[in-house]
């Protein structure tokens, strides 16, 4: 009897490997300074971020490959390994019974459709979520932004109704976006797909800092007088990683003079031109976080974290790649057995105010 697995093992070789067209930026090393009001009990945090080696990024230029209506790019029998934003998630999802099934349902139950001109594509797995959109996928795109005059920009169908991606594509000139239907596989004759700028999370900070200076000149950022805005920005409406006390942090950050915006309420560009004024910027770890793409250098940022979390500095990260100040406290968690992912958390008021009073230094009024 033939195992579902044998039928893997001789159908699929696991990944495509075309060598890549050009390299679009070199390799390089982030270098990261200690936050601001950094405390040496602390250093187990950030001890193994301080210097991260970022790859190269490469132009793949692939023929004759499909892509199906999740985004998963394929050949025959072989996957490419950019469609996953993390190596690990492919490797478990390319097991033999995902394989037969992706395969079967792509080869036989869903409509082709042909792309005869050059396509592009910039995302993965975890595109539409908006820290990815924004850090993984748009410097994918910032990075080929001299081919969208001739090409087709292909996204997958869950990109289609998140009024962000439409939004943020705007400043950039391109010719054509167009999606993936639920039911149908893409056939490209040529593919252009950027291989990731970094490792998720972490930044090559030429290509973060050059992706602010393209929005900067599409929204005509103000003038320095007008920088001074004082942001806070709640997760109220988030399903996780909520602040438990938040009355009482809004309460506090309100007496320092900062508006509390929750972003769900605003649209991209609202989000875009409320960062472009804000000088001082308070948020626990979450999405809204990664509108720090839009700040002056030397703007300031304090960042509500759990405590002994030492995998989630995507945000420490980030801030360093944009020449920013960062702060941050750690907080205990509502329930020690939650996710550590996805807990909610609570924040120390008289601790919050110190910071503050740090943070904002002489600018206090």
């Amino acid at each position: 009897m033939v195992t579902e697995k044998a039928i893997a093992r001789k159908m699929f070789a696991p990944e495509i490997t075309d060598k890549p067209e050009r390299i679009l930026c070199p390799e390089t090393v982030s270098t990261r300074k200690l936050p601001a009001n950094f405390d040496d009990a602390d250093i187990n945090l950030f001890r193994h971020e301080l210097k991260v080696l970022i790859p190269q990024t490469q132009l793949l230029a692939l023929a004759d490959v499909n892509i199906s209506s999740d985004g998963i790019i394929f050949r025959r029998n072989r996957i490419l390994a950019e469609s996953f934003n993390y190596r690990h998630e492919f490797r478990s999802w390319a097991n033999p019974r995902n394989l037969v099934k992706f395969l079967a349902r792509n080869y036989g139950c869903r409509t082709r459709k042909q792309y005869d001109s050059q396509a592009l594509w910039i995302t993965d797995n975890w595109g539409n979520a908006y820290f990815h959109w924004l850090t993984d996928a748009l410097p994918r795109l910032y990075v080929i932004r001299d081919r969208l005059t001739d090409s087709t920009l292909l996204l997958p169908e869950s990109c289609r109704n998140s009024q962000y991606v439409a939004s943020s594509l705007a400043a950039f000139n391109i010719n054509k976006v167009d999606y993936i239907d639920p039911l149908e596989v893409v056939h490209c004759r040529k593919l252009l797909v950027p291989s990731h700028t970094a490792p998720s999370g972490n930044y090559n900070e030429g290509i973060v800092r050059g992706l602010r200076q393209l929005y900067w000149n599409y929204y005509n950022k103000p003038d320095r007088d007008a920088w001074s805005g004082k942001v806070y920005i709640s997760r109220a409406k988030a399903r996780r990683r909520r602040i438990i006390n938040e009355e009482e942090v809004i309460g506090v950050v309100k007496e320092y003079g900062f508006s509390v915006f929750t972003f769900e309420d605003y649209s991209f560009e609202e989000q875009v031109k409320i960062m472009l004024t804000a000088r001082f910027v308070v948020a626990n770890h979450g999405a809204g976080l990664a509108n720090m793409l839009f700040l002056s250098e030397k703007s300031q940022v304090l960042e509500l974290r759990k405590r002994n979390d030492s995998r989630n500095n995507c945000y420490f990260a980030l801030a360093s790649g944009l020449n920013l100040e960062y702060y941050y406290q750690l907080c205990r968690t509502e329930d020690q057995g939650s996710d550590e992912g996805w807990a909610n958390i609570v924040v120390d008021v008289k601790e919050l105010r110190r910071n503050l009073l740090r943070m904002l230094g002489s600018e206090y009024v």
